[in-house]
């Protein structure tokens, strides 16, 4: 159970990550790639389920990771015309 919510989340998800590479080489869309697949049926069930993502790329030579952070529901981020749209459905 992650934060109350059982895991693999089955709703539509968001993910924003920071990829610290060792070198420099490698592009970020195919290390997405790579993530997004590694998460399947850990976090959510199908990559499919990504609505939103934002990815940083860092150059960290003594220290290679990923930084993850995971939103759904609410916490979504949602581009000013989603906002405008759900206040007017209130």
């Amino acid at each position: 159970m992650l934060l109350g919510c059982h895991i693999p989340l089955a709703c539509e998800v968001g993910i924003s990550y920071v990829w610290y590479r060792a070198r420099k080489s490698g592009d970020l869309d195919n290390r997405q790639k790579v993530l997004f697949d590694a998460l399947n049926g850990v976090i959510w069930n199908d990559d499919k389920q990504v609505c939103y993502h934002q990815a940083f790329r860092r150059d960290d030579k003594h220290n290679a990771r990923i930084v993850a952070t995971v939103f759904w529901g609410d916490a979504i981020p949602q581009l000013d015309e989603e906002k405008e749209k759900q206040n007017e459905d209130k």
